[in-house]
């Protein structure tokens, strides 16, 4: 059994959403890019999933091809396989994708500006899926559609049922791409970068929704995010992505307590340090009163959390038309070995513990 097979049958639970060897690339100008490399995932009934990653790293894209739409060209979904509930995504033709999407799969996109139809108003556009995949009356439609925008925290439902997207705020707009996902009741929410551009307070208002929400479902959630304070706030699960490829997955407290790949380390390291004298209630001291903190805030030397500057990962991501022999981070890598540079690691299980993997050398030839 080779190691993409042992990652994808580790889990064995309640199967949701499989992601096989996936293989994803871009025609351009330059040249051929090869923006997501042989990339497996598993997400269970009911949890949540964070894809964490610099950006550029695949995380969207990824997610996009969940649902195929990606557009092509430029893009070829070039091999793999995206199975939900055991049945291939990939192999669906148009009209069987439609009883999907929306219905079963949802996603919230990371600019509810851009995703929502500016010509249009909030109740028309959450009305239009209610009628198309429940088969509900514009009446019916509509009284549902109140109620969705009353249950994401919208004040005033029956006002803001008539209001354009330009006459609401970020964190409003955000609210309704919420309430047009949930709406049908998916097994699977996508959510992609869902508070950016927002601030703190709003922030934490709508992961806390998504979080209730998906859980009143039993929604499965794969939630998008660089952001490690969201993670420590709301996975179940961590996988690390680097230049398209799975680079380390554990469970979220283990991750935060001994994160064992040198770029997991590194993103972790370029986080603000806790401030121990203030009185905070981020997401992420709430996170790691639950985990080891000691076993973060070790990560940086003293001499590190006394300076003014952030720590950081070295140098720049690499463009992926000319991708670095061996493992893609050894350029950047503070522990790399002399072979990192020639031998490309496999995505492998960490030993006395397989439900966590890992790429890197370094760990390997330890264990």
């Amino acid at each position: 059994m080779n190691t993409q097979q042992n990652f994808e049958n580790d889990k064995k639970s309640e199967k949701l959403l499989e992601i096989k060897n996936l293989n994803i690339n871009f025609k351009t100008k330059e040249g051929l890019i090869q923006a997501v490399r042989n990339f497996s995932l598993s997400l269970d009934k009911g949890k949540t999933l964070c894809l964490v990653g610099e950006s550029g790293c695949g995380k969207s894209v990824t997610a996009l091809s969940i649902l195929r739409l990606l557009p092509s060209p430029p893009t070829e979904i070039k091999s793999g396989q995206i199975f939900f509930e055991g049945q291939d995504i990939l192999t669906l033709n148009t009209k069987e994708l439609l009883t999907i999407r929306g219905k079963k799969i949802s996603m919230i996109f990371q600019d509810p500006m851009n995703s929502l139809n500016p010509v249009l108003t909030i109740g028309e556009q959450i009305s239009e899926i209610l009628r198309l995949h429940l088969g509900m009356s514009q009446k019916q439609a509509k009284q549902r559609s109140i109620e969705l925008l009353s249950e994401v925290g919208i004040a005033e439902a029956e006002r803001r049922y008539n209001a354009y997207p330009h006459e609401l705020s970020g964190g409003m707009r955000q609210r309704v791409m919420i309430a047009m996902a949930i709406g049908c009741k998916p097994q699977l929410i996508i959510a992609d970068e869902p508070t950016t551009a927002l601030d703190v307070t709003m922030q934490k208002q709508i992961l806390g929704l998504l979080k209730k929400l998906a859980s009143e479902n039993n929604s499965a959630l794969l939630l998008i995010t660089h952001d490690l304070s969201v993670v420590a706030e709301m996975a179940d699960d961590v996988l690390i992505m680097y230049l398209g490829e799975a680079f380390e997955y554990a469970k979220v407290a283990e991750l935060f307590n001994s994160p064992n790949h040198p770029y997991t380390q590194g993103l972790l390291r370029s986080r603000p340090a806790m401030a121990e004298s203030l009185d905070t209630d981020s997401a992420i001291d709430k996170a790691l009163k639950l985990v080891n903190k000691e076993s973060v805030l070790n990560l940086q030397s003293s001499k590190e959390r006394k300076s003014k500057r952030l720590p950081t990962i070295l140098g720049s991501v690499p463009s992926l038309l000319n991708l670095p022999s061996g493992c893609t981070f050894h350029p950047r890598c503070t522990k790399a070995l002399p072979q990192c540079s020639e031998i490309k690691p496999e995505f492998l299980p960490i030993k006395d513990n397989p439900s966590r993997f890992n790429r890197c050398l370094l760990t390997q030839k330890n264990d």
